[in-house]
Parts: C-alpha cells; sequence; structure tokens
C-alpha cells in the first residue's frame, strides 16, 4: 500500500471530463455503499 500511495500522476482537465460524463449506474442493493454510489 505504501508503494501504491507513492504513485505520483495527474490526470489532465480533459480528461477528467470524460470520466465526469460517463452516466451514473445503479447498481441495485449495494448503491447504499458510497463506492457505487457516486458519493466517495
Amino acid at each position: 500500500m505504501k508503494a501504491n500511495a507513492e504513485v505520483e500522476f495527474e490526470i489532465k482537465a480533459e480528461d477528467m471530463a470524460v470520466l465526469k460524463a460517463i452516466p451514473a449506474k445503479d447498481y441495485g442493493d449495494v448503491s447504499m455503499f458510497p463506492v457505487f454510489s457516486g458519493k466517495a
């Protein structure tokens, strides 16, 4: 985990815009968890 935390990268604004434009998906009963709800 430490090695993963030490990785340095930057997401370009254009790439972030593409990621944010991906439509939300309904995960049913597990949608209450932040990782699936989009609230994380």
